[in-house]
C-alpha cells in the first residue's frame, strides 16, 4: 500500500505567511504516496483537531483559544495511511499587526513641484502634472542587541522601504491595488537582520501609484479617483535580547524631502533625475535639517488589512533575443516574448543632464518602428536624466506591457534585460506534447496569465484600461486554477469584487471601483460575483469562498429588475436584462447555481429553496450551460 506523505503546507492558501489576521485560518496540505484514511492537526501545544476519520481531508479550519496578535506559531498535521504508518510535516504562520498607533503621514503636499511626462525639450514644470516621489526618514536608536523586529508598512500609493539601506522584503508595487475607501492592505516584513545596536534609520520613498495617479482610460488629471497625493503608515516593532520591546511608528518626528525619482506613474513612465540624488539618506548619519517635517494626515486605521495575497515580486529577467541599432544613439530591443515589467539598463558615462529614453510597444508597426497606438495615454516611457558617471537605471514604481522596448541617448548599448513582474502565485500544473503548437499555446497562455496577474487580474498590460474587468476573470478562471494556485490571489480580488457590491446587490464591471465607472454591471461581467466564487470552492474546497449573503443579494436584484426574466424598457436597466425574449431565462438562468449543489449559509454545499425558482428557470439554467 505505501506510506503517505504531506508537504506543501500552508495557511490561508500560503506558505509561512507573515501577517494573517483570520481568527480560524485553514491549515491545508498536499498528499504524496497512499491515500491517507486519517489526519491530525496540532498548532503550537495551543490546539489539536484531533484524529479525523477523514481520507479526502486535506485542511483543517482552527478551532482553538483566540490567536494572539504579532505572534508566530508552529503547527504539525500528521497522516494515516490504512496500513497504520504515518508521517508528519511540520509549518508556521505569524498573526498580523492587531491594533495599531501609527500616524498617516505624507510630505507636505503644498510643496510638491509637479512634472509633465518628457518631451524633446527640458522638464517642464506645469500644476497639472506629475508629482515628485517623497523621501520620508525617521532616525532612531537601538538600544540594545535586537533579537526580532517586524515591520507593519502600507500606503495610500505605493512604497519601498528600507532599513538602514536594507530593503525591506522583495514586494513590488505594494501594498497592491484596492478601493483604498473601503480596504487598504498592509505587508509583514522579518527586518531583524537589517538592524544594529545604535542609530538606525527607517527610510521609505513613496509613488502616486493607483491612488493617485493615472488609472485606468480616464484621461483626467492623476488623484481623480482615490486621493491626490500619496501617504505612509508604518510601525517598526523591536523586541530586544533582554525581552523588552519597542515601537517606532510614523507620526511626529519624521523628515520629509524631495529626491531624484522625478515622477512615477503606472501608466505614463517613471523618470529619474540624478543630479538631485540624495546620497546617504536612508543611511545613519545622514543630516537631515534641511528637510521638513513630515505632516500628519489622519488616524484612520479600519481599513487596514493584512495581505491576503502573493505580492507582485520581479520573478525573473529575459535578455534581448535581438537588438538593431536604428539611428544615432537609437536602438530596438526584442524581448523575443510579452511581457509585464520593465527595463533594467547599464548605462555608459554620459555628460550631466544627458536624457536616456526608453519606449515601450508589444508591436512594430510597417516600417518596423515601435507600434503604440493600442497604448492610447499610456505613455509608456522612462526616462534617466544622467549625472555624469556610469549607473544601471531600473524604474522602481511602474509597469508596462511590453516585448519591444526603444532605447535613445546612447551611442553603445550595454547590458539591457527585462525584468518580468507579476503576482507570484506558485505553479500548479504543466503541459507539453508531440505537437510543437500546441506546446506553443500553452506558452502563449502562461505568459498572458502573468502579464495580466498583477495585483487585480486585468484585462490587458499596456495600454491606458489595465481594469480588474469581472467576466474576463471569470471566463479565464478554470484555466488559471489549472497553471498556477490562484487561491490566494483569487481570495484579496473577491474582496475587491464585494467591496465594489452596491447596498442593493448589484456587482460592477471591475473591481477594485473606480470613480466614474457604472456602479453595476452587465450580463456576464457582474454575474462574475456569483460564478468565480462557487468555481473556487469546487477546485479548492474552501467554503470561506462562498459569502453566500452576498452571491444571493445579486440574484435577488436581478429578479427585481427582470421579474419575467425578459429585458425591461427602463434604459437604466437594459445593461442587466436579457437581449433575446424568446429565451426568457438565458441570462438569469446562468446566475443561478444547481439546486441540489447550492451551498447553505456555512458554506455546506446541499439545497437553498429559496434560490431554487420554478421550473421555468431550472429549463433556463440548463440551456444556459449548455450555450458555454
Amino acid at each position: 500500500m505505501g506510506s503517505v506523505r504531506p508537504y506543501g503546507l500552508c495557511c490561508d492558501h500560503r506558505a509561512t505567511p507573515l501577517g494573517t489576521d483570520a481568527s480560524a485560518p485553514l491549515l491545508s496540505w498536499r498528499l504524496s504516496g497512499a491515500d491517507p484514511v486519517a489526519c491530525l492537526v496540532e498548532v503550537d501545544g495551543l490546539w489539536s483537531s484531533g484524529r479525523l476519520d477523514d481520507p479526502a481531508a486535506i485542511g483543517v479550519r482552527y478551532a482553538g483559544p483566540p490567536l494572539r496578535p504579532r505572534t508566530r506559531y508552529s503547527w504539525q498535521v500528521t497522516l494515516w495511511a490504512g496500513d497504520g504508518t504515518s508521517s508528519t510535516a511540520r509549518s508556521w504562520f505569524e498573526t498580523g499587526q492587531g491594533d495599531w498607533t501609527a500616524a498617516w503621514i505624507a510630505a507636505d503636499p503644498d510643496a510638491v513641484e509637479h512634472v509633465d511626462p518628457p518631451t524633446e525639450g527640458d522638464l517642464a514644470l506645469r500644476d497639472h502634472g506629475l508629482a515628485a516621489c517623497p523621501q520620508l526618514r525617521r532616525a532612531f536608536e537601538a538600544r540594545s542587541p535586537v533579537a526580532a523586529a517586524r515591520l507593519y508598512v502600507s500606503a495610500k500609493g505605493l512604497y519601498e522601504a528600507r532599513i538602514n539601506g536594507h530593503r525591506a522584503g522583495d514586494a513590488e508595487l505594494a501594498p497592491g491595488w484596492t478601493d483604498y475607501r473601503r480596504r487598504i492592505q498592509y505587508q509583514t516584513y522579518d527586518v531583524t537582520s537589517c538592524l544594529t545596536e545604535g542609530e538606525n534609520v527607517l527610510a521609505v520613498t513613496l509613488a502616486d501609484g493607483w491612488w493617485s495617479g493615472f488609472a485606468g482610460f480616464d484621461p483626467r488629471r492623476p488623484g481623480y479617483h482615490y486621493g491626490t497625493f500619496p501617504e505612509l503608515i508604518a510601525e517598526l516593532h523591536l523586541t530586544y535580547a533582554d525581552g523588552s520591546a519597542e515601537i517606532v511608528a510614523t507620526g511626529d518626528g519624521w523628515r520629509a524631502g524631495r529626491g531624484h525619482v522625478r515622477y512615477a506613474d503606472l501608466l505614463k513612465g517613471e523618470c529619474h533625475d540624478l543630479r538631485a540624488v540624495t546620497p546617504g539618506w536612508w543611511l545613519p548619519g545622514f543630516d537631515d535639517t534641511s528637510w521638513s517635517p513630515a505632516v500628519v494626515t489622519g488616524h484612520d486605521h479600519a481599513p487596514l488589512v493584512p495581505s491576503l495575497d502573493e505580492p507582485v515580486r520581479a520573478v525573473r529577467d529575459l535578455a534581448p533575443a535581438a537588438v538593431t541599432r536604428t539611428g544615432p544613439g537609437t536602438h530596438l530591443v526584442d524581448f523575443g516574448q510579452n511581457l509585464a515589467g520593465r527595463v533594467r539598463l547599464a548605462v555608459p558615462a554620459l555628460e550631466p543632464g544627458s536624457r536616456v529614453t526608453i519606449r515601450h510597444a508589444e508591436t512594430l508597426d510597417a516600417e518596423g518602428g515601435l507600434d503604440t497606438a493600442n497604448l492610447r495615454t499610456a505613455d509608456a516611457t522612462d526616462v534617466l536624466i544622467s549625472a555624469g558617471p556610469a549607473t544601471v537605471f531600473e524604474p522602481g514604481f511602474t509597469y508596462h506591457g511590453f516585448r519591444y522596448a526603444e532605447i535613445t541617448g546612447v551611442e553603445v548599448l550595454g547590458e539591457v534585460k527585462a525584468v518580468v513582474l507579476h503576482s507570484d502565485t506558485p505553479q500548479a500544473g504543466t503541459f507539453a506534447c508531440s505537437d510543437p503548437e500546441l506546446d506553443q499555446l500553452q506558452r502563449n497562455i502562461e505568459w498572458g496569465q502573468r502579464g495580466n496577474f498583477v495585483s487585480v487580474p486585468t484585462d490587458c498590460p499596456q495600454r491606458d484600461e489595465r481594469l480588474g474587468w469581472l467576466a474576463d476573470a471569470q471566463v479565464f478562471l478554470p484555466t488559471a486554477c489549472l497553471n498556477a494556485d490562484v487561491a490566494a490571489f483569487f481570495a484579496k480580488w473577491l474582496r475587491d469584487v464585494r467591496d465594489a457590491q452596491t447596498p442593493q446587490g448589484g456587482f460592477p464591471n471591475v473591481a477594485p471601483r473606480l470613480s466614474g465607472v457604472a456602479e453595476e454591471g452587465a450580463p456576464g461581467w457582474a454575474d462574475a460575483g456569483v460564478l468565480i466564487p462557487w468555481h473556487l470552492y469546487r477546485v479548492y474546497g474552501d467554503p470561506r469562498f462562498l459569502d453566500i449573503d452576498s452571491m444571493a443579494a445579486w440574484v435577488d436584484f436581478v429578479r427585481r429588475h427582470n421579474p419575467v426574466l425578459a429585458r425591461q424598457d427602463r434604459p437604466a436597466l437594459r445593461r442587466l436584462a436579457v437581449t433575446r425574449p424568446r429565451h426568457p431565462a438565458r441570462a438569469a438562468g446562468h446566475r443561478l447555481l444547481p439546486p441540489q449543489r447550492r451551498p447553505d449559509r456555512q458554506g455546506r454545499p446541499g439545497d437553498r429553496p429559496d434560490r431554487r425558482g420554478g421550473a421555468d428557470e431550472g429549463a433556463g439554467r440548463r440551456y444556459s450551460r449548455s450555450l458555454h
